[in-house]
């Protein structure tokens, strides 16, 4: 069973959606994608499928070092750091996960994105809302 962390709206899209703002590639593939706002946050923070790197890591721009029980959980620290726009998650070997957070993503520094076997990447897109 997915565990919901308190007071957060998580949408999980696992087959072909349309979704209002990112409808150029979700109706055309299948995708995992998390999305992360709170109703009283000014941002929204979405980490999309096609974001994903395997066995890669942004290096230089790590902001915190944490550790997590899972990639879920590691996403939503993401979100809820207003500097945090991607991650590196590493499986540990005792059922935690090391989470880094960064500051930058792959798009603004694609140099900085390593081959590291152990370690996975996530970028975020983040789309900044207006309270009226």
């Amino acid at each position: 069973m997915r565990r919901q962390m308190p007071s957060c709206t998580t949408f999980i899209a696992t087959d072909f959606v349309e979704f209002r703002r990112l409808p150029f590639l979700l109706d055309l593939y299948p995708v995992r994608m998390s999305i992360f706002f709170f109703s009283g946050r000014d941002r929204e923070l979405y980490f999309p499928a096609y974001y994903f790197f395997a066995e890669r890591r942004l290096i230089n721009h790590t902001i915190k070092s944490l550790l997590v029980r899972s990639l879920d959980d590691c996403e939503y620290l993401c979100y809820l750091d207003d500097n945090c726009v991607s991650l590196n998650i590493k499986n540990n070997k005792n059922g935690t996960h090391s989470c880094e957070l960064n500051n930058s993503t792959h798009l603004e520094h694609d140099a900085d994105l390593v081959n590291s076997p152990v370690f996975y990447y996530r970028g975020a897109k983040v789309i900044m809302t207006s309270k009226i």
